[in-house]
């Protein structure tokens, strides 16, 4: 009762006011694959009317609206300032704390989408088509980039854990986007927008189609794994093949310089071998 009257006093004294008349104000507050029934977000309507058959877009999420299911799991037609609802018909899962969107079409949804991606994140330059080509160059500070997606949020949690915890000496590897569900078409579009290189993995999960062929046309590298420790392998081997080749300084043996004589193409050392062997082009 106290918090309660805490949280009235506050609205009160800050004038904070909903009116379901505005344009919706709503934050996705949670997200999950659901079977039979695909992404489902749960949102907190903050001001306006969320309601069935809008077109929303979250993020790189974008979808109309086909159901609004209250804190009982009902349907309701609208959702009013304060209301928490769960979200059908997102295509993809939204992240979570992305604000809601809502607008007049499909096509107007999308270049919201797509806004958000260029404003997100640079335009890349070109990029590897294979993963061979993706670590036969060497820059001064490797950088590799991963969206990583799981079926379930506990494999998510043990992936990123696992990844996080690989430490290779000279590369930085940041998980740039993690979710639950399967490697979709907006996953690969927001890959090939990075400047640094960038890899889709999935554990546990699938690709669609569409996001197959874009990742084949975008040059970017999916891994696809069940088993996570062949994942985390998989990586911190990239990670290893980014730093290049490691050269080793091997003694063959030592000489002593008793004389020096000079010779039309320069000085000639006359030397002794007091320890292993001399090879012609050792240095």
């Amino acid at each position: 009762d106290e918090l309660l009257e805490m949280i009235l006093l506050v609205a009160e004294m800050g004038d904070l006011q909903a009116d379901p008349k505005n344009p919706v104000e709503a934050a996705i507050i949670e997200s999950h694959l659901a079977i039979g029934q695909g992404p489902v977000a749960t949102v907190v309507i903050r001001d306006g009317t969320l309601r069935v058959k809008d077109w929303a877009v979250a993020g790189v999420a974008q979808g109309r609206i086909k159901a609004l299911l209250d804190d009982s799991g009902k349907r309701v037609e609208a959702a009013l300032p304060g209301d928490a609802v769960s979200i059908l018909g997102f295509c993809d899962l939204p992240e979570v704390g992305t604000k809601i969107e809502i607008v007049k079409n499909q096509g107007q949804a999308k270049k919201l989408v797509q806004r958000y991606q260029r404003e997100q994140l640079p335009q890349a330059a070109p990029r590897a088509r294979t993963l061979d080509d993706l670590f036969s160059t060497k820059e001064e500070a490797a950088k590799l980039k991963v969206i990583l997606k799981s079926g379930t949020t506990g494999g998510l949690e043990a992936a990123r854990r696992e990844i996080a915890s690989l430490d290779v000496e000279g590369v930085e590897l940041d998980i740039l986007v993690s979710g639950v569900g399967d490697i979709s078409e907006s996953d690969i579009v927001l890959a090939s927008t990075v400047t640094e290189e960038c890899l889709a993995v999935g554990f546990g999960v699938g690709i669609d189609n569409k996001a197959l062929k874009l990742a084949e046309r975008e040059g970017i590298p999916v891994l696809m794994y069940d088993i996570i420790y062949h994942l985390v392998d998989e990586i911190e081997t990239a990670l290893k093949r980014q730093l290049g080749p490691a050269y080793e300084e091997r003694s063959m043996g030592s000489i002593e310089v008793r004389n020096l004589f000079k010779a039309p193409s320069g000085m000639i050392a006359g030397c002794y071998v007091a320890d292993g062997r001399v090879e012609r082009r050792a240095k």
